[in-house]
């Protein structure tokens, strides 16, 4: 819009009528720029939907690597919350199991009481497992129930597993 507005400027005789046409077109559209802007979360929003398109074609390596970008830039919210989750789960269903526990290790840290975390746990250490990084995943494992107390599948595991094993 900008450059088609700036050649009818430059025009010698320019169309009036299109010339008026292309100024309200462009002020309209630096006017919701400018809205979009102000909206909170619009970035996060953005890219989460982006990112979900991705992950229903099933394209989990650009769904994994612009929600990782996501997680690096933006302050921890319920978005970037669900973004991470979704990250987890698509560098796992890559097999990019270091940078799954990566991404885990970031969820935690950022969001130490999410419901989600019991979750995020266990799939550190299916990663840790695949890995062939059977210690951590044990460690991790046992950690489970700990995050998710009073949940009916962190009791059946503790029952299942046992205490998590202890260093010797």
């Amino acid at each position: 819009v900008k450059k088609r507005l700036e050649a009818i400027e430059a025009d010698a005789t320019p169309d009036v009528f299109e010339r008026a046409q292309m100024r309200q077109i462009a002020r309209e559209i630096d006017k919701e720029l400018q809205n979009l802007q102000k909206t909170q979360g619009f970035d996060a929003s953005v890219r989460f939907r982006m990112a979900s398109a991705f992950h229903r074609q099933e394209r989990y390596r650009e769904c994994a690597l612009l929600l990782d970008d996501m997680l690096r830039q933006m302050k921890p919210d319920a978005a970037v919350e669900t973004a991470s989750l979704s990250a987890l789960q698509s560098w796992l269903a890559i097999e990019r199991n270091d940078k799954a526990v990566e991404t885990s290790l970031l969820f935690e840290k950022n969001f130490p009481q999410s419901k989600q975390l019991p979750l995020v746990l266990y799939l550190r250490g299916a990663a840790q497992q695949r890995a062939d990084r059977a210690w951590t995943a044990d460690a991790t494992n046992g950690a489970c129930p700990t995050a998710a107390p009073t949940a009916k599948w962190a009791q059946a595991f503790t029952k299942a597993a046992g205490p998590a094993p202890t260093p010797r």
